[in-house]
């Protein structure tokens, strides 16, 4: 939760209203306020059945009914096969899940042919119109100031959590939107810490930690006889077979890259599954029957280098590293044109069938980005027939930088090797090093909340959480490909001809396409206003522009 500065006045709900002045210790000056109160109720209401368990009614509490119903089934109070008790425990999570927030935030960004006309709400709630082949569509059940409400109350209880931990000198290795690790020992007591010192920080005690669990029981919304007790629990993974409790240890690297392990007379042991974050996009260097489970060896891989324990590479570790996406739209199967041409249909790579996407080495000498029919084998995957998705040209992949390297048809691709050289070194953007610096990939120590200071808005934008796979696979290459940026057209001279005229112009002709005559005039404070871009060149403009700013940040 990280403190933010902003002029002027922001819309907030009440959770997070609150979870700043339990963080920050100082109250806001409301200036209005809003509640959203039910009027009516809609017809038709009546109740549903979910798989084996009686009909919901829908008078209740949706929710409440659907965390009782799953409490029930994993503690089989409900005669259920194994199997059955899987999945049923499977649906009731999703469905509460996607009910509980995911349907009131649904917007889906939709490809149509000609431009139409969207009205774009600015903060101060004028508007404008910009005209876009990307609209976004609300779902059915879209309503965001629910979706607001529910994500600021969950930020408030992960706050006070926080609060609770470190009101007692506290701290935590890393949390997540519903968990916190919280730094304990047995008895309490101080902890040695890397912060370019000989330093440590406070360690609470597992008594402290039942203490805080058993404070959160009275948040608990639930049938007392179905799900007793706080709505937070000690996890499992903090107990032996004998469900003795254990000190474990954690190795973070950074939000969401973590792993949990004991250390043993063979030197350390990973306990509960490592994140797959950053992780999860690639296809298994062992084999298809393989799934994820290489990503258990690969994490024990780097914590034995990080300590100094004496370990053994896995024989896949110089694999070449390629993620599997689907051929799921026209765009797709374009990159094959290539491939495609002059084969029987029965040999072409088809709409819905998967493909291979290979992700080229840092130090590759040209922007290239190969894929090839799928193929399961990880050992024919560099003879397959390879395509530069840019120009449809074939081209030979390899794992050595100099094979080929003068040659315009090689593309160095990364390993393994490469890929655990890269994660050990991801950078926590959030946070600030316990010096108060930015953090790099070898920043290490106790770190703090890193201060935002927002700017004035400057252009508005649709839906950040468009084509999540895609962005982590590399089939998406820039944000034109899955956020609409919606600029107001009496307001570009003023904020992106800026941006533009501080490119270098060689640079700016090439990203767009444009011939240096044309960039010039629109760049010139005499001809501006006459030469105003057409809407498709002004969202190109845009786009550069903001991704020229994103580069100068980082």
């Amino acid at each position: 939760m990280n403190p933010l500065e902003r002029e002027g006045t922001s819309f907030y709900a009440l959770g997070d209203v609150l979870a700043s002045v339990v963080l920050r210790r100082r109250a806001p000056r409301l200036r209005r306020a809003w509640r959203l109160v039910a009027v009516g109720r809609q017809e038709g209401l009546s109740p549903v059945g979910i798989r084996t368990g009686a009909p919901v009614d829908p008078t209740r509490d949706f929710f409440t009914e659907l965390v009782e119903r799953r409490q029930a089934v994993k503690h089989g109070d409900v005669e259920l096969s194994d199997v059955e008790r899987a999945r049923e425990e499977t649906v009731l999570k999703v469905i509460a899940n996607a009910a509980g927030y995911g349907i009131t935030a649904e917007y889906v960004r939709a490809l149509v042919a000609e431009p139409v006309d969207v009205r774009v709400y600015r903060p101060d709630g004028s508007s404008f119109t910009n005209a876009i082949t990307t609209p976004e569509e609300p779902g059915e059940f879209c309503f965001p100031p629910i979706a607001a409400c529910i994500t600021a109350a969950a930020r408030l209880m992960l706050s006070l959590l926080e609060h609770e931990v470190t009101s007692r000198g506290g701290s935590y290795a890393f949390c997540d939107t519903d968990s916190m690790a919280i730094v304990a020992t047995r008895h309490g007591g101080l902890v040695g810490c890397p912060t370019g010192s000989d330093t440590a920080i406070t360690a609470l005690s597992w008594a402290d930690v039942d203490e805080i669990v058993a404070k959160f029981a009275r948040l608990n919304p639930y049938d007392q006889t179905i799900v007793p007790g706080s709505i937070l629990k000690v996890e499992a993974v903090n107990f032996d077979k004998d469900l003795a409790q254990r000190e474990i240890w954690c190795y973070a690297i950074a939000a969401k890259r973590y792993c949990l392990f004991g250390r043993t007379d063979r030197g350390v042991e990973l306990v509960g599954e490592p994140s797959e974050h950053g992780l999860g996009h690639l296809l298994s260097p062992i084999g298809p029957d393989d799934g994820a489970e290489w990503i258990r060896p690969f994490w024990e891989l780097i914590l034995r280098r990080e300590l100094g324990i004496e370990h053994a590479e896995p024989a896949w570790l110089d694999e070449m590293v390629v993620s599997r996406v689907t051929a799921s739209g026209p765009h797709v199967l374009q990159w094959f044109r290539g491939y495609n041409a002059g084969k029987p249909y029965a040999e072409r790579v088809k709409p819905a069938n998967f493909v291979l996407l290979a992700h080229p080495h840092s130090l590759a000498a040209e922007e290239r980005s190969p894929i090839a029919p799928y193929e399961p084998d990880p050992s024919k995957r560099p003879s397959l027939r390879w395509t530069d998705r840019h120009t449809g040209d074939a081209v030979i992949v390899t794992t050595d930088p100099d094979d080929g390297a003068y040659r315009p048809d090689v593309v160095h691709v990364r390993t393994f090797r490469d890929v655990a050289a890269e994660f050990v070194l991801h950078p926590e953007a959030k946070s600030l090093a316990p010096d108060g610096t930015r953090c790099s990939g070898r920043t290490e120590g106790l770190l703090s909340g890193r201060p935002v200071v927002a700017e004035p808005i400057v252009h508005l934008v649709g839906k950040e959480g468009n084509e999540i796979d895609d962005r982590a696979s590399g089939v998406a290459l820039g944000p034109e490909e899955y956020q609409n940026v919606y600029v107001d057209p009496d307001e570009f001279d003023a904020t992106i001809l800026p941006i533009l005229s501080s490119i270098p112009r060689t640079l700016l002709v090439e990203r767009s396409g444009l011939d240096p005559g044309t960039i010039g005039r629109y760049l010139s404070k005499d001809t501006r206003r006459n030469m105003r871009p057409r809407r498709a060149t002004r969202t190109r403009l845009v786009a550069i522009a903001l991704e020229w700013v994103r580069e100068q940040d980082q």
